[in-house]
């Protein structure tokens, strides 16, 4: 039986700072492995901006420093145990502080280092001058950039001047190259497959915008026209406003689709199965007119046949996870289920949908979840029913329950998920922990108060007692 449990980075447990690359997520893989889960979902590990959150990124191909963890670095003897030590006790410390100071004392001509800048030159370059451009701008975005830089002119000086800061970016990226991929070799040493998350659409104030502007619809001044989102779904009834960038198709047709093929290889570089968030936006694109509603947009077709052509290896070995959430025409979703690709079943929404009266059947091509980091935690999920939907819901569960346990209530559903066949299973930790909506980890449409769900220090302790309970493990 495959399963696994959701947990992004940030999540685990650090005193007094969101979580690292460090001695728990090596803790955490121990106890999935102990407890016979297979695998460990995160979330995207590219550098957030505005609103941390991991799905708009600076950068889609690089990592985030912010994950680095500094006692690596102290290890490594470019950090002091007294440095180290401020930094953990006080919660307004900066990282980016320790993170100038460590590269401050760092030699850069070891073998291993050049070797990691020559194999990403293709993004690291235009992402170390972008971050550079960034401080030296005041954090301007790319639509503000002086008409120079936005044309990529006086570039070489710019490089002479800021050499240093340039080599701090790539530092940070040779940093957290080393340290994720120690991650990853031990987690697969002890049988855990790391599955990620790529965002289909890379943000508008980004290197991948800036350094590949042909291939999005954006004009000289990389302002969009249209931009990303969908319309009203069960996430949202007014439907949703990403304001990400879209593809220029024609032009990644004619291209071979350079752009997304070196995306979706750079991930699985990372990662062992890689979940493609928005996975039928590859089929048609809602495109929502610059300054009109997500309400106001129109759907348009993508050269898809010939997209998934160039991508059959990574579908027919089984590299990938379609997030085929979302408005499905009948069309795509043949289309989805000849590629053979597995897909997603979240049962916070087939456990509300009144057309589906038997959702806890077998889903042998499915990823089934209970719910995703923008659903609700169970519990919360639950709480938020009136009594005569709960009462429905305990009828497809297990009659016999008492409605008015809510933690009680989650755990039978998932124990009833936990013994369906399906070709994975996974779990978010805070639904596992039997957490309430102060949890839930993003709540789509808002930007405050999202991505800053973190495990407490005892939370081994907390899912044992789960687990002796409803477990067979």
């Amino acid at each position: 039986m495959n399963k696994g449990i959701l947990l992004h980075i940030t999540s685990l447990y650090e005193k007094n700072h969101l979580g690292s690359l460090g001695k728990e997520a090596y803790k955490f893989i121990d106890f999935l492995a102990t407890k016979n889960f297979s695998y460990w979902q995160v979330l995207p590990l590219a550098p957030t901006t505005f609103g941390d959150s991991p799905y708009m990124s600076i950068c889609s191909f690089a990592g985030n420093e912010q994950l680095i963890d500094l006692g690596d670095l102290q290890e490594r003897g470019l950090l002091s145990l007294d440095e180290l030590a401020t930094y953990s006790n006080d919660p307004h410390a900066l990282k980016d502080d320790y993170l100038r100071l460590a590269h401050s004392r760092f030699l850069d001509d070891s073998k291993q280092y050049i070797a990691f800048i020559n194999q990403n030159f293709y993004w690291l370059h235009d992402y170390a001058l972008f971050q550079t451009l960034k401080v030296k701008l005041g954090y301007l975005s790319l639509s503000q950039f002086p008409p120079e830089y936005k044309k990529r002119q006086g570039l070489f000086n710019l490089e002479k001047i800021h050499y240093l800061e340039i080599s701090y970016w790539f530092f940070v990226q040779y940093i957290f190259d080393l340290q994720w991929k120690k991650i990853r070799s031990y987690a697969n040493s002890r049988n855990i497959q790391i599955i990620g998350d790529m965002p289909i659409y890379v943000a508008l104030d980004s290197s991948d915008v800036w350094g590949n502007a042909q291939n999005f619809l954006v004009d000289e001044e990389y302002n969009p026209t249209v931009v990303a989102g969908v319309p009203p779904d069960y996430f949202s009834k007014s439907g949703q406003k990403w304001g990400n960038p879209l593809y220029n198709w024609n032009y990644l047709k004619r291209n071979n689709f350079s752009f997304l093929q070196k995306r979706i290889n750079r991930n699985l570089e990372m990662v062992d199965i890689l979940r493609i968030d928005h996975f039928i936006g590859f089929f048609r694109y809602y495109a929502i007119p610059q300054g009109l509603e997500a309400i106001d947009g129109i759907y348009y077709p993508t050269p898809y046949t010939d997209f998934f052509k160039m991508i059959d290896p990574l579908i027919k070995g089984e590299k990938l996870i379609a997030e085929d959430l979302g408005l499905l025409t009948k069309d795509i979703d043949l289309a989805i289920k000849d590629l053979g690709i597995p897909r997603m079943k979240v049962f916070e929404f087939l456990l509300e949908d009144k057309e589906n009266l038997v959702p806890f059947i077998n889903y042998p091509r499915a990823v089934c979840y209970t719910g995703t980091h923008d659903n609700d935690t169970l519990v919360g999920w639950l709480s938020s029913k009136t009594t005569k939907e709960l009462e429905a819901i305990k009828n497809l569960v297990n009659p016999q329950l008492d409605a008015t346990n809510l933690p009680g209530f989650a755990l039978a559903i998932i124990q009833k998920i936990h013994y369906l066949e399906s070709y994975l299973t996974i779990y978010p930790i805070q639904d596992l922990l039997l957490l309430d909506s102060k949890a839930r980890m993003n709540i789509p449409g808002t930007s405050t108060n999202n991505w800053k769900f973190q495990l407490s220090v005892d939370y081994q302790d907390q899912l044992n007692v789960n687990f002796q309970k409803f477990f067979d493990l």
